[in-house]
């Protein structure tokens, strides 16, 4: 959806794009992505979709690692950048709730 809301030709085939372009377009996605309501996602929400993309590609022929390859250090860096933004704005706060007993359920 990122991609065609950009304007991104051949969308569909992101995970083919040349690594340099995959890289320069993860840039801009860590600090523009949000919510459906236009509202800041969450670390954890981050965090899950980076897995996600990561997932992706090393599963395709190039097997690729954003987390890993050098190729892709602009937006390692970035994705950083974008997890300390969202710390600022209160958006890494995770709720931790009591266990659930078996006498409970």
């Amino acid at each position: 959806m990122y991609l065609k809301a950009i304007g991104e030709e051949d969308f569909e085939n992101w995970i083919d794009f040349p690594t340099e372009k995959l890289d320069n377009l993860l840039v801009k996605f860590w600090f523009t992505v949000h919510t459906k309501k236009g509202e800041f996602l969450s670390l954890a929400t981050l965090q899950n979709v980076k897995h996600a993309l990561n997932r992706a590609l090393k599963r395709a022929e190039k097997k690729l690692d954003i987390t890993k390859d050098t190729a892709f250090i602009k937006s390692q860096e970035a994705y950083k950048d974008a997890a300390r933004e969202l710390k600022s704005k209160g958006k890494a706060v995770v709720n931790h709730y009591l266990e659930i007993k078996p006498t409970g359920i």
